[in-house]
């Protein structure tokens, strides 16, 4: 089946259930795709297992490192996966078998569905994008979606959700004028999944629907004026000719952060404490198998620990759909530097010693990517803007180095992490992040170069603006530790 290219949205909707039409046959039906996804995963790591111990394959592939032609050899590596059986058709032929042994409970294009998700997380194995990959247990909530409206699970023009002889009706409030809108719109296909909340199972249904979604009175700002954006792991300071601001990612979810803090402590002690066997002398845990004994207290806090998750996410995502309308109301032209952020959620390679003859901690930034998912942001302003078919513009961060250029004697500096506040000239101080996202904001349309004039000469109304928002984080107190 062709893939469409035309622009879509999700929307999401719960599930209401009666005596005819009851929550456990999806249930049921869940338990099906979560073994048929196994098998299928198992089944595509044989085949990669056989192509990666391929000896021609092996030649090829360190050629290809350092060769010029890698489209050729790619070629030829495509063409030993194939004889492998080692691509995502093969695997739709594959799921033909698990899918006639559950009697075809699950549609044709569930299952594809199914053996494509199950081939793209070896693939990601294969280009080193991940270091396993997981099996399902009875535990994981597992989604199910079709391919097409004309899917064994589709929509119905009635607002319900039909598998076969069963139909799910969808929870649409009265007063929620954005999802009935939104049910205007044609379905592409749609998507089912079971969710925890509060201790309750509860099924949805994200319906995948074409065009863009329903006006929410979102505003969009003119064209004209460019938008500078810093963004760190918990920050981003946004800078433009009127504006610069600098602000906490998701303020509002650091109680959640404190509660998963106090409840994965609580699970580490209760496990530590019903499995001493499990536990070397020195409290590290000891090679090989282990059986996991789980108190009933135990999965009463991890229940609790999954749900302050959710809420973190929900909180999250909200609060970033805020602030992004806020910067698009203000310029459509955004610019923001190139971000690895997998890179600084690894762990850091060099073993440094303090002063104290320590070793320091290789950890560096994952929890703090975790709870802020400053990648996600960037992601939801780029999205908000293709609805007036427009992008995020992405400058070089090399070659800009932001962090480093002087705007007053065009010279570039060498910073440290530590340094916040920086001395540019005798007398003049500017904060480093305010000042990154005013640089930005003054590159060229090639993304790869500064207008030094602009940047030289609007350094003044800048200055103004940045020590405003300086004075404001103090009177509130916020952020202290960025602007002293």
């Amino acid at each position: 089946m062709a893939k469409c290219n035309t622009s879509s949205y999700a929307v999401i909707y719960e599930l209401a259930f009666d005596n005819d039409n009851p929550s456990s046959v999806l249930d049921k039906l869940e338990k099906i795709a979560k073994a048929i996804y196994n098998d299928c995963l198992n089944e595509c790591l044989k085949r990669y297992h056989k192509l990666i111990h391929d000896k021609n394959y092996q030649k090829i592939l360190k050629v290809y490192k350092t060769s010029n032609n890698k489209k050729e050899l790619s070629k030829q590596l495509n063409d030993i996966a194939l004889s492998y059986g080692y691509s995502e058709y093969d695997m739709h032929k594959y799921i033909k078998k698990p899918y006639e042994y559950f009697n075809k409970k699950l549609g044709s294009h569930e299952c594809q569905k199914i053996a494509t998700r199950a081939y793209k997380a070896v693939e990601k194995l294969r280009y080193h994008q991940a270091d396993k990959v997981n099996f399902k247990n009875k535990y994981d909530s597992f989604s199910i979606e079709g391919k097409s409206s004309t899917s064994k699970l589709h929509y119905c023009d009635d607002i319900s959700i039909s598998y076969g002889n069963y139909k799910f009706k969808l929870k649409v409030k009265r007063n929620d004028i954005y999802s009935q809108q939104a049910l205007l719109d044609i379905v592409k296909y749609v998507r089912i999944y079971p969710q925890i909340i509060r201790n309750k199972r509860r099924w949805f249904a994200q319906l995948i629907l074409k065009g863009t979604p329903p006006s929410k009175n979102r505003q969009y700002g003119d064209n004209f004026k460019v938008q500078g954006i810093d963004i760190g792991t918990s920050t981003i300071a946004v800078v433009s000719s009127n504006e610069a601001k600098l602000m906490e990612l998701a303020p509002n979810c650091k109680e959640n952060e404190h509660k998963i803090k106090v409840f994965s402590r609580k699970l580490e002690r209760s496990r530590r404490a019903n499995n001493p066997g499990n536990y070397n002398k020195d409290e590290t845990i000891a090679k090989g198998k282990h059986c996991w004994y789980k108190s009933k207290n135990y999965l009463k806090n991890q229940a609790k620990l999954k749900d302050e998750y959710r809420k973190l996410s929900v909180k999250r995502k909200q609060a970033h759909e805020m602030l992004a309308n806020q910067i698009i109301a203000n310029s459509t032209d955004i610019r923001v530097e190139e971000m690895n952020f997998k890179g600084l959620q690894k762990r850091s390679r060099k073993t440094t010693i303090n002063k104290n003859g320590k070793i320091n901690s290789k950890k560096r930034y994952g929890k703090t990517i975790r709870n802020r998912a400053p990648s996600m942001f960037l992601t939801i302003i780029d999205r908000k803007l293709k609805y007036k078919n427009l992008t995020l513009k992405k400058v070089d961060t090399f070659k800009i180095k932001a962090s480093q250029y002087n705007p007053i004697d065009g010279t570039y500096k060498k910073k440290q992490l530590k340094d916040r506040l920086i001395e540019l000239d005798e007398g003049t101080i500017v904060q480093r992040d305010l000042l990154s996202a005013y640089i930005i904001a003054h590159t060229n349309d090639d993304l790869e170069t500064i207008n030094t004039v602009s940047c030289y000469d609007d350094f003044d109304t800048f200055k103004n603006l940045q020590d405003n928002e300086i004075q404001r984080l103090k009177d509130s107190n916020q952020l202290s530790w960025y602007i002293s």
